[in-house]
């Protein structure tokens, strides 16, 4: 066997085996990185682009028929002090929303509301807010603790709120420009937060 021969397999002999030996090893390892690095990089770009493009479909970027015939009037930083069976006070820190819809003749009929009525109704109930708290502290201070942590007393309490600004409501004159529109417009309460320290 000649010399050189000989050198050449002791080399590969003394070279330890594996898969980065030789620069064809060190090739497939950089080009995987770089394989890797290109499709996490286009599914990041992909996943920006899918929630800031809009839509196609023309029809859920415009507000809902219910969207449009409804208003909201937030009741926050309401906070009671609430009487216990063993005299202790308690307080009620919650906040309520006051849903204004149409009622459910006129979703049946397909009877929109103008935006002016709207703003009536709203501008009405947010008029109101001032005696809406005072109502509540009358109400609260006479339930207990334990009715008002229940699931009855929470739905009292909406039905009285709900009932009282409808009442309200069906007093005042609102200069409505459809006449034939009903002036109890509170369709739901909803409790938003409701803690009781």
């Amino acid at each position: 066997m000649p010399e050189g021969e000989g050198q050449e397999q002791k080399k590969e002999a003394a070279a330890p085996a594996g898969f980065m030996v030789g620069s064809r090893g060190w090739i497939i390892l950089i080009a995987s990185v770089v394989i890797e690095a290109v499709f996490f990089f286009g599914l990041w770009m992909f996943k920006d682009r899918t929630v800031a493009t809009p839509t196609s479909d023309a029809t859920s970027t415009k507000p809902t028929a219910e969207d449009i015939n409804k208003e909201v009037v937030v009741l926050k930083d309401l906070n009671y002090t609430i009487p216990t069976a063993t005299s202790q006070i308690k307080t009620l820190a919650a906040e309520i929303n006051i849903v204004l819809e149409r009622s459910p003749e006129e979703i049946q009929q397909n009877i929109t509301i103008g935006p002016a009525d709207w703003a009536r109704f709203k501008g009405a109930v947010e008029k109101m807010i001032p005696a809406i708290r005072d109502q509540l502290m009358s109400y609260l201070t006479k339930q207990s603790y334990s009715q008002l942590n229940s699931e009855r007393g929470k739905q009292m309490l909406r039905d009285f709120i709900k009932d009282y600004i409808n009442d309200e409501l069906g007093k005042v004159d609102l200069q409505l420009d459809d006449k034939d529109l009903t002036s109890k417009r509170v369709s739901k309460i909803y409790i938003v937060s409701f803690i009781m320290q």
